[in-house]
């Protein structure tokens, strides 16, 4: 048997821990003090600092529809950390931390493709450090000795529609299960030896995507 678990676009934050200083992100500085980047760091040598409203960061990251994520980051002192999703915001505020602790923001990606990963200024000087983003459901490919291939969740949701696609996009495969007949396996002999493309669709609603090599 082999599992495959490599995703199709794992969502991700450029120069995570301001190592390039602000490359990859838009720094907002509107008093020309309020935002820089700091030599007081969770890991490596830098962190984005904040003394003020007229400070904020942020930068926009591909996502996968209607996924559930996490996304983290290293706060000291006082902080918000959010993601904006069209007009929706979602966040968490750190309040007064002498060391620096780990902030946790989970949200669901919804129709969007792309979102926002920002931090803003909570009251005190704010430190900011290691982002990082990561999806909270996987869908597991596993190959099995008769050619076929099973598919499971890691969180067990049940799998709802299977649909199959070529690297050109063409659709192979296309069925949907009920509870009594979750797709414990699948065997199709249109993929011989190559790259083929999987979305699932969850009995929650969220979408699934992986590629595999047959």
């Amino acid at each position: 048997m082999t599992t495959f678990m490599s995703p199709l676009q794992a969502a991700e934050i450029s120069n995570p821990g301001f190592e390039n200083d602000w490359e990859a992100w838009m720094e907002i500085d509107k008093d020309g003090k309020s935002a820089a980047i700091s030599g007081d760091s969770s890991e490596g040598e830098k962190s984005a600092k904040l003394t003020s409203t007229a400070g904020s960061f942020g930068q926009l990251i591909n996502v996968e529809p209607n996924t559930d994520y996490v996304l983290s980051a290293w706060v000291k002192g006082t902080g918000i950390v959010g993601v904006k999703m069209g007009k929706q915001l979602v966040y968490e505020r750190q309040d007064k931390a002498k060391s620096w602790e780990k902030v946790e923001v989970a949200f669901n990606s919804g129709q969007f493709q792309q979102v926002a990963v920002f931090a803003q200024f909570n009251g005190k000087k704010s430190l900011f450090d290691d982002f990082s983003i990561a999806a909270t459901e996987e869908l597991i490919m596993t190959k099995n000795e008769d050619d076929s291939i099973s598919f499971t969740t890691s969180n067990g949701v049940q799998i709802q529609n299977i649909q199959i696609f070529d690297v050109l996009g063409r659709q192979l495969f296309d069925e949907n299960f009920s509870e009594e007949e979750s797709p414990n396996s699948i065997k199709f002999d249109q993929i011989k030896r190559t790259i083929f493309i999987v979305k699932a669709t969850l009995a929650n609603g969220n979408v699934l995507t992986k590629k595999g090599l047959k």
